[in-house]
């Protein structure tokens, strides 16, 4: 799965993805695991990727070896850097590869209000029309605009539509003046049309 920040400054990007093959395959350094089934990845350039893997150890049967703590901190780079594998050298219990650690951590970074309003930038919408996208009122969108942090049905929302221009098209209803109201709708809530 193709990345969807800039190296350079972490934001999200519209499109397919970014063209260097670093980027869709990164190769992982080290992996330092933590309390909590956590992980500390770092890649190549620098780049430090910290990762909840409770939904994959608690959720695929092949990770129920590493709910143990013990084996859970023997995650190391596997051969080239292209995956975390669990075990030791000559015996691997299980492995994932190095671009789903990225679109993992990547779905688990949190999202701000900034974000919100820049992914709005860039598609030119506003708060109504990106409202109708996400389900919620406009109300809604202007008071996530001040938040720390975003609600997670909300950030994974906007990276799909980023990621998938697709998604973006199948929900996108632009606001326009001068729609013809339906027949028998007044201009006002609440008041019966004439005619």
């Amino acid at each position: 799965m193709p990345s969807i920040y800039d190296d350079a400054a972490d934001t999200m990007m519209l499109g397919p993805g970014p063209s260097d093959p670093e980027d869709w395959h990164p190769t992982i350094l080290s992996v330092d695991a933590g309390p909590d089934y956590t992980l500390t990845v770092t890649l190549t350039r620098g780049r430090v990727l910290c990762l909840d893997m409770t939904g994959v150890v608690f959720g695929d049967p092949v990770f129920e070896p590493a709910r143990d703590p013990v084996v859970f901190a023997t995650a190391h780079p596997g051969e080239d850097g292209f995956s975390i594998v669990w075990g030791d050298d000559d015996t691997s219990l299980m492995d994932i590869a190095s671009d789903t650690v990225l679109e993992m951590a990547e779905a688990q970074r949190p999202l701000s209000g900034a974000d919100l309003r820049a992914w709005q930038g860039r598609h030119g919408l506003n708060n109504r029309e990106t409202a109708a996208m996400l389900d919620t009122s406009p109300r809604t969108i202007q008071r996530y605009h001040d938040a720390d942090r975003l609600p997670s049905p909300i950030r994974l929302a906007l990276r799909a539509m980023d990621q998938r221009p697709a998604v973006f098209s199948a929900l996108y209803r632009p606001s326009m003046s001068g729609r013809p109201r339906r027949p028998g709708t007044s201009l006002r809530p609440g008041r019966p049309a004439k005619g």
